[in-house]
């Protein structure tokens, strides 16, 4: 937290141009996946389970009712633990929603934790839809969540995983998964240790918040080209809504709207016209302008940026980044290629992995070299 504020004084500028240089001039020859030819078994079955049975449901690492996380323990001793983070948009999605990659691990002997966490405030409309998951319905402690405290909650969790894992359910490493936003959270957690913990850690202060790890499923990593309107609508508003402000005049919240359609007796859309009902949550206001220091803050290439601008390298662990060539919401262009050139000239680029599926878009699970995915997991999360 130090160094943050001391460089924040700085004009804001100076990271943008040390982002720029390090993404420009700093091109290491790190492990980039093969996708040319590769054979339809070194992708993860469309069979593979995506769900599974849940060893110790909802364990408490926090006060809050949404701090719960499921485990999911393997036959055998495990041999690392894999923690994480669901998706839908920072405002939506469950802990039983879990990437079918990082479920199938539990068959090669690693464990996997699930965290539910607290959701934005901003963006848990009813109706709400994100990467096709709906709003997880859970109880509300009643005060309004912002981005930091919903990091926070993300530290916490890796810091109590790491106590009770101590506790004799395995020696192995500890690798931070997520996939969309979950991802961009396992980033950050992966990339600025201990910077986002919140208030009321008691013990847990005390635990190391490092990890060994992390595996990014289309994570965002840099919300500038959001903020500034670079990006699509939809992956602007949810980053938006996420943030709490705009530098596009964006209005909070928005209306929502409701489509009905008429059926006949025998089950069948009838052909008359559909109606639509648009309701107004409460008066819209404009959102206020992003602070350009924040928008860095919560974004992950702006920390591995420093860490390597710093000369402390050493601290990004190693790295499995998967983007789709053809996604529109988190684009490869700014968001992974990107992220992976920083990432890997921050220490050893031989742990950096790139994976970035052809003709794919957001949804890229089962279109990853699992075979390079597993051999890394190996390499770096086995004890």
């Amino acid at each position: 937290m130090m160094i943050f504020r001391k460089l924040k004084r700085h004009d804001v500028r100076f990271f943008r141009g040390a982002l720029v240089f390090l993404a420009l001039t700093v091109l290491l020859p790190s492990c980039l996946v093969n996708q040319l030819n590769i054979s339809p078994n070194d992708k993860l079955s469309p069979s593979t389970p995506t769900t599974r049975p849940v060893s110790r449901p909802n364990i408490s690492y926090g006060t809050d009712p949404l701090q719960k996380l499921d485990l999911y323990l393997p036959a055998v001793a495990p041999i690392g633990i894999i923690i994480f983070f669901h998706s839908g948009g920072w405002c939506c999605g469950d802990k039983a929603e879990i990437d079918p990659l990082t479920l199938s691990q539990i068959d090669r002997g690693y464990a996997v934790a699930s965290v539910n966490y607290r959701l934005v405030s901003g963006t848990t409309d009813e109706g709400v839809l994100v990467d096709g998951i709906s709003r997880r319905e859970a109880p509300s402690s009643g005060t309004e969540v912002t981005a930091e405290m919903q990091l926070a909650d993300g530290d916490q969790a890796v810091r109590f995983i790491k106590a009770f894992w101590a506790w004799g359910y395995g020696r192995g490493k500890i690798i931070v998964s997520g996939r969309s936003s979950g991802g961009h959270i396992a980033l950050l957690l992966a990339a600025a240790p201990g910077i986002f913990s919140g208030p009321g850690l008691g013990a847990l202060a005390g635990v190391d918040p490092r990890v060994d790890g992390v595996f990014s499923n289309v994570g965002p990593s840099d919300f500038r080209p959001y903020v500034d309107g670079s990006l699509s609508d939809w992956g602007r508003g949810l980053v938006e809504a996420f943030l709490g402000c705009s530098n596009l005049g964006t209005v909070w919240p928005p209306a929502t709207t409701t489509t009905s359609t008429t059926t006949t007796t025998s089950g069948v859309p009838s052909s008359s016209p559909t109606s639509t009902t648009t309701t107004l949550l409460a008066p819209p206001v404009p959102m206020p302008r992003c602070d350009p220091n924040r928008v860095l803050r919560l974004s992950p290439m702006f920390w591995a940026a420093l860490t390597v601008f710093l000369g402390i390298s050493s601290h990004l662990p190693p790295a499995y980044l998967a983007y789709g060539d053809q996604d529109t919401l988190v684009p490869p262009a700014s968001q992974g290629i990107a992220l992976h050139d920083v990432w890997a000239s921050g220490g050893n680029f031989y742990a950096t992995y790139y994976d970035n599926p052809p003709l794919i878009g957001h949804s890229l699970s089962y279109e990853i070299n699992a075979t390079l995915f597993n051999h890394w997991l190996d390499l770096y999360a086995a004890q």
